[in-house]
């Protein structure tokens, strides 16, 4: 079992590295997916399965009642039939129902979970298009794809995170490939996870022995395997120790 295509994953990071804006139409296990990555984030992503509906969302958080939910819903069906097209959070910010701060947070969740299940699909293909400066950026979200590959990986048990990357680099050291300060930023580390990943990529230990020292406070398996298949780590010989005691003292010199 893989968690996701290795080369997809790849290409993916290297067009949030530089910023480009593109989108990413990946099919899998009968769904498809749209992924829109614009100035370094994970803009956009849209899928055709039936996924959970913003309103539901919404209720689910108690931000909504049932009541409001179906009110919103009748709201969209009249506008609808109107010739108007509403999108279910306008509605509901509109009717002062929730606060547009709390339909973000829902949306964000909502593609958060799309994105996620995009990840842990197998044996999809994909395609990737440039997009123009005429996309229509008004909605636009910001999130992490490296967080997100994290957060994938956090849901998947050990054997998968194994098969998918630490397998291979078990008896491996693990070097930084990005500065230190990006890689904090792109996985949205905790400081406890942050301190972890310090630890990890001293390159005197191999991943063997760094996952044994896992703690309650750090997933260290799903966090050397994020590194891994996105390149923010690669897999080294192990360094050699410092002499706790230094390099030996020069004779001394007789006079």
């Amino acid at each position: 079992m893989r968690l996701m295509d290795r080369a997809l994953l790849r290409e993916l990071v290297r067009v949030r590295r530089n910023g480009a804006a593109m989108l990413f139409e990946v099919m899998a296990e009968g769904v498809a997916t749209r992924l829109v990555l614009a100035q370094g984030h994970v803009v956009s992503v849209e899928e055709s399965g039936a996924g959970e509906p913003l309103g539901r969302v919404l209720v689910r958080k108690r931000l909504l009642t049932q009541e409001q939910y179906v009110d919103v819903l009748e709201k969209m069906t009249e506008a609808l039939v109107g010739g108007e097209r509403l999108r279910f959070a306008e509605i509901a910010v509109g009717l002062g129902y929730v606060s547009e701060a709390e339909a973000r947070s829902a949306l964000t969740e909502q593609i958060r979970g799309r994105a996620m299940r995009m990840l842990s699909r197998r044996k999809l293909t994909w395609t990737a298009t440039v997009l123009g400066s005429e996309r229509d950026a008004a909605r636009d979200l910001a999130l992490s794809l490296e967080a997100l590959v994290l957060d994938a990986l956090r849901l998947t048990d050990d054997e998968v995170k194994e098969s998918v990357a630490l397998e291979a680099a078990m008896e491996s050291a693990l070097a930084a490939a990005w500065p230190i300060e990006e890689i904090d930023a792109a996985f949205e580390l905790t400081s406890e996870e942050a301190a972890g990943v310090r630890r990890m990529l001293g390159g005197t230990r191999i991943v063997r022995e760094v996952l044994a020292e896992a703690t309650a406070e750090v997933d260290t398996h799903a966090l050397v395997t994020a590194l891994l298949v996105t390149g923010a780590a690669e897999p080294r010989p192990r360094a050699k120790k410092a002499d706790p005691l230094g390099a030996a003292a020069p004779p001394a010199r007789e006079r």
